[in-house]
């Protein structure tokens, strides 16, 4: 098994002179539900609690903002149901995207939507992995980590396997990944710098904006959100990009080739 230097250097070769189509993938492959950026979910979390205690706002501008914060979680949640449903079958097309990226074919966006015939196996894929990892984290908290680590495989088995059921996809990632999983949790460990580099940046944000809410300048204030969630959400793309095709070069390592016999824990 290569070590997590030389599966993210796999990774930076296949990205080479592909980062613009790599990036816009994770873009709307987060959008569609299909994976979460760390900047979006925290600011998503850090907007609802600063609603729920507004007792620090003292003029009609900061009222102004938090109403069209307002409406903007009213959307995104509209939206989250809308993702629940075809996350799956996105999910899916964007692990056929990075499995073509790291075996060198030529990719394009639309590899996104060509999983929406597996929009059924999607949506129960995600509702059995979840289903599974939350029963396990019942017992105790790191249960239902290293079961996650267990499931990690299985859309890229489903993308190459199609004729199988989500259930026996899930089966056969939990069998392939033993033994592994702590390689596995390595090279995800090894980008936690460029994720604690975006917490830091991420703090600094909140705090400009904190900063520019006691000017009580409304334009300012507005204008310090967009240019900093722009930024932040930017390079995030990118290392998402990048964490994922690491991840699928893992996963390559581990299945050079459509697996002839599968294991089946549920026969």
């Amino acid at each position: 098994m290569k070590s997590s230097g030389e599966l993210k250097r796999i990774a930076k070769d296949a990205l080479q002179n592909k980062w613009s189509v790599a990036a816009m993938a994770a873009l709307l492959a987060a959008l569609m539900g299909a994976a979460t950026f760390y900047v979006s979910v925290v600011g998503e979390v850090t907007v609802e609690a600063l609603m729920e205690d507004m007792d620090w706002l003292n003029t009609s501008a900061e009222y102004d903002l938090l109403f069209v914060l307002a409406l903007l979680l009213s959307a995104a949640g509209i939206w989250k149901l809308i993702c629940a449903v075809i996350g799956g079958a996105v999910r899916l097309g964007y692990g056929s995207f990075n499995l073509r990226l790291i075996d060198g074919e030529s990719v394009t966006v639309k590899e996104l939507f060509g999983k929406f015939n597996l929009l059924g196996k999607g949506f129960l894929m995600n509702l059995l992995m979840g289903l599974f990892t939350a029963l396990w984290s019942l017992l105790l908290f790191v249960p239902g980590i290293v079961k996650s680590y267990a499931y990690a495989m299985t859309h890229y088995i489903l993308v190459e396997n199609p004729e199988l059921s989500a259930l026996d996809a899930i089966s056969h990632s939990d069998s392939l990944m033993t033994g592994h999983k702590g390689k596995l949790f390595l090279l995800d460990l090894s980008f936690f710098g460029w994720y604690l580099l975006a917490t830091v940046l991420f703090a600094v944000w909140l705090f400009a904006i904190i900063f520019s809410l006691y000017l009580d300048h409304f334009g300012l204030t507005l204008l310090v959100i967009v240019l900093g969630a722009l930024g932040l959400t930017v390079g995030e793309i990118y290392l998402h990009a990048y964490f994922e095709a690491a991840r699928t070069a893992f996963y390559r390592e581990l299945s050079p080739a459509k697996p002839k016999e599968i294991p089946l824990m549920f026969e």
